[in-house]
């Protein structure tokens, strides 16, 4: 695996760790919520659940890649670390 591989795969694994945390911590803020709330948190765990595991099956991808087909996968596994990133800022923005 070269160093870029190993890089974005550090990355992606960090993100994916940030969002389990992310994930536990509205959990638990559900728990406390009101209705209207609660609809609402519950809207964003999914979504962040569902880049979570977008993240993990590229993470999978870039773990099986060899250094050819790496490029082929690099968007793909760009693509979905920023969209996990960008799902975890906004919910931490959302529900301090």
């Amino acid at each position: 695996m070269s160093t870029r591989q190993e890089a974005m795969k550090e990355k992606v694994s960090a993100k994916i760790t940030r969002a389990e945390a992310e994930l536990k911590r509205l959990r638990a803020k559900e728990m406390e919520a009101e209705a209207d709330a609660k609809d609402k948190l519950q809207e964003k765990i999914a979504e962040l659940e569902d880049r979570k595991e977008e993240a993990e099956k590229r993470l999978e991808e870039l773990k099986q890649a060899g250094s050819n087909a790496w490029e082929d996968i690099k968007d793909g596994v760009e693509d979905a670390w920023q969209s996990l990133s960008d799902s975890v800022s906004d919910a931490s923005k959302r529900f301090q």
